[in-house]
């Protein structure tokens, strides 16, 4: 598989085509994902207008695990009374009942306070519980990871935190020890030039989310560009800067959608199809084993002596692709 893709890719030089972030066009379709929209009726699973949705368009990270219905983690105001009905007898005790005729029941309930019984009152529309105050975190659920809404705090960018309910909406509570981050399911566009998407352990849980991070320049190959936990690669595919990142256990031709690599690789790829490439030094021949070389070429790399290890059958289908 591994080979085919790199075949596929022609060169290294081309995964710089493959940026992290998205096209506008596909961060202008999450609305059509995130299900609940204004004509979006939950109870019915169909459009206001009778049809059914549209099947989801969303291209984001698949650690964020959107899907129609569900809210998401990227919205600093998260619509949860649409996403996320609340089950009322476990929400503080509410057991609201709905009378549907209250407004013509003015002389019914009139005869029954003379009869000697309190007239039970309307309880009005269901309450908001998941309105101002929460937000849409990614968290275990029975089955698997899914994003849910939670409680909101007030920690913003880099402020410390010891659980996920310490950071706002559009925030989450990661790393050690702990700060609040801001989530890019739809890749590195949202963070900022000073900052890159990459993935980082929950504070509280042993699970990987998508967060904007500081880029923290480093020199690729180096053993101690890093702290222990960390490894230094290439964090933006598209001007080949580096960084330090969270170590993962992803290693050679294995995915990192879910997970980093482990030390002295690299996450590359397009979305939703980026693969471990173990990094290299061209003046080192023992840098890749057998049957490989190393590749590299601006932008991915600023420093052209370095680069990842390559199928020579890839490198060879690159070159000539190029030449013709």
């Amino acid at each position: 598989m591994l080979l085919r893709r790199l075949i596929f890719l022609g060169s290294v030089a081309a995964l710089a085509g493959g940026c992290m972030s998205l096209s506008a066009d596909s961060a202008a379709e999450v609305g059509d994902a995130r299900g609940f929209g204004a004509s979006w009726d939950a109870g019915t699973g169909r459009t206001t207008s009778g049809a059914l949705p549209a099947a989801s368009k969303y291209e984001g990270s698949p650690l964020c695990l959107v899907q129609l219905g569900t809210c998401h983690p990227d919205d600093l105001t998260p619509d949860c009374a649409k996403a996320e009905q609340p089950n009322f007898a476990d929400a503080g005790g509410l057991t609201p009942t709905y009378d549907a005729g209250s407004a013509d029941a003015g002389g019914d309930a009139k005869s029954a306070a003379d009869a000697g019984a309190a007239p039970t009152p309307d309880a009005g529309p269901p309450p908001d519980l998941y309105g101002t105050g929460f937000a849409c975190r990614i968290e275990k659920t029975n089955a698997s990871p899914a994003p849910v809404c939670r409680s909101a705090g007030p920690g913003k960018d880099g402020a410390e935190c010891r659980a996920s309910d310490d950071c706002s909406a559009g925030f989450e509570c990661v790393g050690t020890p702990g700060q609040c981050r801001r989530y890019c399911c739809l890749g590195s566009a949202s963070c900022g030039a000073d900052r890159v998407c990459d993935k980082q352990l929950l504070v509280d849980d042993n699970l990987w989310v998508p967060v904007c991070i500081p880029v923290r320049p480093c020199k690729l190959l180096s053993p101690k560009a890093c702290p222990d936990n960390e490894s230094c690669s290439v964090v933006d595919q598209a001007d080949g800067r580096t960084g330090c990142v969270a170590l993962g256990s992803a290693t050679t031709g294995e995915s990192c959608e879910l997970s980093n690599c482990v030390s002295g690789h690299a996450c590359l790829g397009s979305t939703n199809a980026r693969t471990c490439f173990k990094l290299c030094s061209k003046s080192n021949p023992n840098d890749c084993a057998p049957g490989s070389k190393c590749q590299g070429a601006k932008p991915l790399f600023v420093d052209t002596n370095q680069g990842v290890c390559l199928p020579e059958i890839a490198t060879a289908n690159g070159a000539a692709a190029q030449q013709r």
